[in-house]
């Protein structure tokens, strides 16, 4: 049998708060101070995605509405809003 490992709440808040800082806040703050032209991460993404593209704005778009009903999705199924 495996054993139930049960993760104190205190951690899933570390985590949050390092994948904020180490995924967005310390990179952005690097670029910015840098000031290499196209380093921050909205410049990234701009490339990455090509939303300067014909079609690449829409698809971007595309991308971020379904994360976004994906996530609400997630947030009625973890509160029971439906069953």
């Amino acid at each position: 049998m495996i054993a139930l490992v049960v993760v104190p709440h205190a951690y899933w808040a570390v985590w949050l708060i390092g994948l904020v800082l180490g995924g967005f806040a310390v990179p952005e703050a690097l670029a910015i101070k840098n000031k290499v032209p196209g380093d921050t991460l909205s410049e990234r993404t701009r490339a990455w995605f090509h939303t300067d593209t014909p079609g690449g704005g829409w698809t971007f778009a595309g991308t971020w509405l379904t994360l976004l009903v994906t996530w609400c999705w997630y947030l009625g199924h973890v509160l029971h809003w439906w069953h």
